[in-house]
């Protein structure tokens, strides 16, 4: 039988503190080192010699409606079966009818707010598939038989692009759940197999306002900044950075957006940060630019526009392990009003205001601040974001407010725009970057032939083994004599069914060896088409693959390299081929994308692709170089078309 756990109450600071706030309390080494050794938990250490639970209570408005429940980190490494049972027993103070559970989530803000609560660590959440709790076996599928322990529908999720994955080589299988350092979710086992993570409790107290004695979730905007002069046609920004403590501790790392943008006031020592912060280089970074758009060289940039090279070096002055915090400013015209889609690609974390609006909804790694509305936010540091928000805009000029945070490597931000409502970039390809002006030239867009693709696939296996290279993978398919075989398909655009998480662009299809009642492991895919080229010049081609893959256009010639999923680890090039032979990191955009200069005419092109264990996704993409977004290689689709306007500059 599990020892219940036992809760302490404590007194919270009359103040409210933000995410930040929460992180550095828990994160601090006195508290992992000298934990509050209350006499409750006395009998914890004699029969379990683990660690008391942390002694802060938590509130935020992440109930039923807005309502306010409570939480607590406990500070003790125990499996997911134990984690759930003291979580089940525990008792809120001042709640005695509120029940206890592992932390589940309901939203983006939700699953942000823990990980921040955890000290960005791996950390075990109410998540499982095991039919003991109503869940129902998952593999790899990331939508169907998971299960809350509140009981609540499963309508959000933020799994790693790589999970779940069902793994058995540590027994059994994974029905348990944990979020990683990033936020994202793993499965894992249940028992002493799966691991020993720490995990938060939460109680339904759904109260109507904050819960006193306990400490309570502030907004993340900071209305301190010391904003860079507007400068008309351009997007105006300042930075910082080089920052460390004033203490003895010497140098650390700034965690989350809400205290590192305190170093953009003009005295952050009077900012009101939880820790007084020294800046070692301030006011390193002005700068004008007609896109919002700010990168420095060799960042491997995320984003979803990655043909631009003329904005690659506008942050000249940092090097790639610089840690900085930025404020941009502009002001954009609507000639049209409407809805519209504003996508974020950041460095690590970002906060977004435009014209003093509303946003409407939010998808991908952002979400509205669950305070103020106003904002649009991922303030989590460390990794790399891909973010919508959507909102209504009326005719007119609008300011947009925009603050931005690397932790110590890789500094880059970009928004862009387009007309209408959208859950995924590739579900439009009017993107187009804040301040763009129309082009009166026609934007060429590539396609194959109207015989569309051909695909042929090995049969999947319910077996897990190592994944084979790719050349082990072309023998393979050559050997298989029950291969399945499909022609005139439109495009490759391919994800598991029925889950179409990974996948980037809207209508994808089950792959031609899909067969649910049958494993889906260890096979392979060979597509080729007649790709079709209808103006010289330089093009983007991409590959969005969970899993091993490579891409071959007959006698063309390549450039660069645009993007991996891992900078150019594991990636090979050789003529007129270029492969990807390792996993994806699986926190990382699974996306290789290739620069080719390209003559007008027709080419053959082959794509091959290697599924290993967990969620599948396929797709092949284009894009002219240039601020024009990708969309996929169909038949029929090359031409030469006009181009669509922006949310250009105010008139000065």
């Amino acid at each position: 039988m599990t020892t219940p756990l036992r809760i302490q109450p404590h007194r919270a600071p009359t103040r409210d503190v933000s995410y930040g706030a929460l992180a550095l309390a828990d994160s601090s080494s006195t508290r992992l080192e000298k934990p509050l050794l209350t006499k409750a938990c006395v009998p914890l250490l004699l029969a379990l010699s683990s660690l008391c639970p942390a002694d802060e209570l938590h509130t935020a408005p992440f109930g039923p409606g807005g309502t306010w429940n409570l939480y607590q980190l406990v500070e003790r490494y125990v499996d997911w079966d134990a984690a759930q049972e003291l979580a089940a027993a525990a008792k809120a103070p001042g709640y005695p009818d509120a029940e206890g559970h592992l932390v589940t989530f309901s939203s983006m803000a939700e699953n942000q707010f823990a990980r921040f609560l955890a000290g960005q660590r791996w950390t075990w959440i109410g998540l499982t598939d095991n039919e003991r709790f109503g869940g129902r076996e998952a593999g790899s599928n990331q939508l169907d038989g998971w299960k809350w322990l509140d009981g609540g529908g499963f309508g959000f999720s933020n799994w790693k692009p790589t999970e779940p994955d069902d793994w058995k080589g540590a027994g059994p299988g994974e029905d348990a759940t944990a979020f990683d350092e990033y936020g994202r979710w793993s499965d894992a086992g249940m028992g002493p197999d799966g691991g020993r993570y720490r995990f938060i409790v939460e109680w339904e107290t759904r109260s109507k306002d904050p819960i006193a004695d306990a400490v309570s979730l502030a907004s993340v905007w900071y209305s301190g900044i010391e904003w860079p002069e507007k400068v008309p046609g351009k997007w105006s920004a300042r930075w910082v950075k080089g920052w460390v403590p004033a203490t003895k501790d010497g140098h650390y790392v700034i965690d989350d957006l809400w205290e590192a943008q305190r170093l953009l006031a003009p005295d952050p020592a009077k900012s009101g940060s939880p820790r007084k912060l020294q800046v070692l280089r301030r006011e390193q970074g002005l700068a004008s630019e007609p896109w919002l758009w700010f990168s420095q060289n060799g960042s491997n940039r995320q984003e979803w526009l990655p043909a631009i090279k003329s904005a690659e070096m506008n942050l000249r002055e940092m090097t790639v392990t610089d840690n900085c915090v930025g404020a941009i400013v502009g002001t954009i015209h609507v000639d049209k009003p409407g809805t519209y889609t504003f996508a974020v690609s950041a460095m690590d974390a970002f906060a977004l205001r435009i014209g003093g609006l509303k946003w409407k909804s939010a998808s991908g790694d952002g979400y509205i601040d669950p305070l103020d509305p106003l904002t649009f936010t991922q303030p989590n540091a460390g990794t790399s974001t891909q973010a919508l928000g959507v909102l209504d805009l009326p005719a007119g000029d609008h300011v947009v407010e925009a603050v931005w945070m690397v932790q110590d490597f890789m500094a880059n931000f970009s928004v862009l725009s387009a007309p209408g409502s959208h859950l995924t970039e590739g579900d439009t390809a009017d993107w187009r970057p804040l301040g763009y002006e129309i082009s009166d030239a026609k934007i060429p867009r590539l396609g194959v032939t109207e015989a569309g693709w051909t695909a042929v696939c090995s049969k999947p296996s319910d077996q897990q083994h190592p994944t084979p290279s790719l050349q082990d993978g072309l023998v393979m398919l050559e050997m298989d004599l029950n291969q399945i075989k499909k022609t005139g398909l439109p495009s490759i655009n391919f994800a598991q069914a029925p889950m179409a998480a990974p996948a980037h662009f809207s209508g994808c299809s089950p792959f031609p060896n899909e067969t649910p009642s049958i494993g889906d492991n260890g096979w392979v895919l060979r597509a080729s088409a007649r790709l079709v080229v209808p103006q010289d010049g330089p093009y983007q081609i991409g590959l969005h693959a969970q899993g091993l893959a490579a891409l071959r256009i007959k006698g063309a010639k390549r450039t660069r390299i645009s993007q991996s999923p891992q900078g150019l680890q594991k990636l090979h090039e050789s003529g007129d081929t270029v492969d990807f032979n390792g996993r994806t990191n699986s926190n990382q955009e699974p996306k290789l994308v290739t620069e080719w200069d390209l003559k007008m005419g027709e080419y053959d092109i082959e794509v091959f692709y290697l599924k290993d264990i967990g969620p599948a996704s396929f797709a092949v993409f284009s894009s002219p170089s240039g601020p024009y977004p990708p969309a996929l290689l169909t038949a029929g689709a090359a031409a030469l078309t006009d181009d669509i306007p922006g949310l250009p500059h105010a008139d000065p």
